[in-house]
């Protein structure tokens, strides 16, 4: 047997400076009879939001009694987290006899190059092969992702924002259109805080002969006033990514009861893990402008970021509501030292805790700037025994 799927997907970095993007295509068709998704496939795209929405479409679909796979990404506390059906995380036995399967049929040369984004998506794609619906969060971009490979039932695309700008471009515009190119079938668009977005949609999918499907346009506003009353206690961004998965349960033809979310959560967006504690794993400016709305003045950011994340309109941003940051250190190196970031952000109007933080149920905190910041805080935060993920 080949090594365990944890020990192979451990040695693959999780991001790449470069990206051959011609590899992926070519191994899905060379070993394309290797998986079959019998299913209906449905792709999220956008920059944020797709998470909560792919979830809320899986917890949906599921509670009407359908087999649902849904696959997203990054991890967040565990390697297999990324992929579940019905809600639930795979066995760990299935998931590597899945792993032996492609280990037996990808060459030695193709595993060491594959990367490790292009793995699971394979994993995801043999995992899913008999469910009635397969759920595919993009990663980065959205034409030349490696979950756009797949014939598609259904494009969803949620709000689109600045970010990974080395590989998608330097404009609103150059990223738009990478995500939106990937669009050749029934699509729907999400709230957008750009309104560059819609005309830009509207220039592509004319090209393709397809129509421009708004979620708003789609809901009733008695709908959309029955999930936000149902979600009463949810930020406005969170509800709206709901209703954007309504849409994709209406444009499927079915009858919407908002009692198949009833048992709807979300690990990790804008979760409220004590009174005083909320954690986001948003690491954008328009993740940002969206948190801010949303905490209390005076709130205490416990805070870091990936090298490659615009750190300064970050903090611009959430510095209107917050006034005191802690720099976790996350030992990633893709994230800043903290002494290192501590220098930079001298200039802005933020006091900083020195050490010997400490947590005061009297006071507000937010930990925020990425999946490795908020996994790294709840190590701290309590015992690893309970560092457990509950869907």
């Amino acid at each position: 047997m080949s090594n365990s799927l944890e020990l192979f997907l451990s040695k693959k970095p999780l991001y790449y400076e470069k990206i051959d993007y011609k590899f992926f295509p070519y191994i899905y068709q060379k070993y394309k009879n290797s998986w079959i998704l019998y299913g209906k496939v449905i792709h999220i795209i956008g920059t944020n939001g797709k998470g909560t929405t792919g979830k809320t479409l899986s917890t949906y679909l599921t509670n009407m009694g359908y087999k649902v796979g849904h696959y997203s990404s990054p991890e967040f506390l565990r390697y297999d987290d990324i992929w579940t059906i019905n809600d639930k995380f795979i066995e760990k036995n299935q998931l590597n006899q899945t792993h032996d399967i492609l280990q037996n049929i990808l060459s030695s040369d193709e595993l060491e190059k594959i990367s490790r984004f292009e793995y699971t998506t394979l994993m995801a794609f043999k995992l899913f092969e008999n469910l009635d619906f397969i759920i595919l969060e993009a990663g980065l971009g959205g034409e030349k992702d490696a979950t756009n490979i797949p014939n598609k039932s259904l494009s969803v695309v949620t709000t689109i924002g600045l970010d990974h700008q080395e590989f998608l471009g330097d404009t609103i515009k150059d990223i738009a259109t990478t995500k939106l190119n990937s669009i050749n079938n029934p699509m729907v668009m999400g709230f957008q805080e750009n309104k560059e977005l819609k005309q830009i949609c509207k220039q592509i999918l004319k090209s393709k002969n397809i129509k421009l499907n708004l979620y708003d346009d789609i809901l009733t506003v008695d709908e959309f006033n029955k999930i936000k009353n149902f979600y009463s206690n949810y930020p406005d961004f969170l509800i709206r990514n709901i209703a954007l998965a309504i849409c994709v349960i209406k444009i499927l033809g079915f009858k919407i009861d908002i009692s198949h979310l009833s048992n709807l959560k979300f690990k990790g967006r804008f979760e409220k893990i004590a009174p005083n504690i909320i954690v986001d794993v948003g690491h954008n400016e328009l993740s940002a402008k969206n948190i801010v709305k949303n905490i209390k003045k005076d709130t205490i950011v416990i805070f870091n970021c990936f090298k490659n994340k615009n750190y300064q309109k970050i903090l611009d941003i959430l510095s209107t509501k917050v006034n005191t940051i802690y720099l976790i250190d996350t030992k990633d190196k893709r994230v800043f030292e903290t002494d290192d970031l501590k220098e930079k952000i001298k200039g802005f109007d933020i006091k900083m805790f020195e050490k010997n933080f400490q947590i005061d149920k009297d006071k507000n905190y937010l930990v925020y700037g990425s999946f490795v910041v908020v996994k790294t805080f709840l190590k701290w935060w309590r015992p690893q025994k309970d560092l457990n993920l509950c869907l």
